[in-house]
């Protein structure tokens, strides 16, 4: 789910921190990373632009596990995919 993926990706990071980087409000990454919010494809890309992963990771329904391929973003954060 894309807030499992997005609290991931973000490892270590403060919402703050990647929500400035992005140039938006940190309460807009809260709520994509809460799931209180959808994105769009265009912000899907944006956020794997900023990650360093491939934009489909948003949209895929399957649930994170332990144990599965790891995903290394380019800001030094691991992912489960």
């Amino acid at each position: 789910m894309t807030h499992e993926v997005l609290r991931r990706l973000r490892g270590s990071q403060s919402q703050y921190k990647v929500a400035e980087a992005l140039g938006i409000p940190r309460s807009t990454f809260n709520g994509w990373e809460s799931g209180q919010r959808g994105i769009s494809v265009q912000t899907a890309k944006i956020l794997a632009d900023y990650f360093g992963v491939e934009r489909t990771i948003f949209f895929e329904e399957k649930r994170l596990k332990k144990g599965q391929k790891r995903l290394k973003s380019k800001h030094g954060t691991d992912s489960a995919a």
